[in-house]
């Protein structure tokens, strides 16, 4: 679509004339998406206000469950359970929204966390960021290797509970993400030369 003529002037009219051109057909085409993500989004238009509700937790409440599966409608691929699991970003897909609507009777309160079975924590979240997390900072701040068997007896007089070395081992990997590090055994080569210098 770029014609060139041999005069300077001409060449750069044709070449703005041509981008404005490449620009309106990207504007256009814009426009047209735009134009197909909101009419897809129509149904949804009630949810984009429940967003708020939902977005920065790691569990979605009750609440932001049942405006959900309020979007719901079965012949409708736009408002199926994978298209709803995409657009809310549902941790475990469309299975998991259909299990919320196996539980769900037309209310929020159908679709509340019941007591699960299983031993209660030993430690809260609280209390393993300000015994646990601290310590295994302040170990690495100062450049000291520590050890969950160190670490154990601390806790367990700080927080006043008996807590089992595999649990603490646990709550250390999964909710504070220290992981042990990665260390090379020393050859007798190495360690007669670091007894010697």
């Amino acid at each position: 679509m770029l014609i060139v003529i041999n005069h300077p002037l001409h060449t750069y009219v044709w070449f703005d004339l041509f981008l404005l051109l490449s620009l309106s057909t990207a504007i256009s085409r814009a426009r047209f998406h735009f134009w197909m993500c909101t009419a897809e989004r129509q149904p949804e238009a009630h949810s984009n206000s429940l967003r708020s509700l939902h977005v920065a937790m790691k569990h979605l409440s009750a609440e932001a469950k049942h405006h959900i599966l309020l979007e719901y409608a079965s012949h409708d691929s736009s408002r199926s359970f994978a298209a709803l699991a995409r657009r809310h970003a549902v941790k475990g897909g469309r299975e998991a929204v259909r299990q919320w609507h196996r539980r769900w009777d037309g209310t929020s309160a159908s679709l509340q966390e019941k007591p699960r079975s299983g031993r209660p924590r030993r430690l809260s979240r609280a209390a393993v960021q300000q015994h646990v997390q601290r310590s295994i900072l302040a170990a690495n701040r100062a450049h000291r290797a520590l050890s969950y068997t160190k670490l154990l007896p601390q806790v367990r007089e700080r927080a006043r509970t008996q807590v089992s070395l595999r649990t603490l081992q646990r709550y250390g990997k999964e909710e504070t993400g220290a992981r042990g590090a990665a260390t090379k055994k020393r050859t007798r080569d190495e360690c007669e030369c670091n007894a010697t210098a």
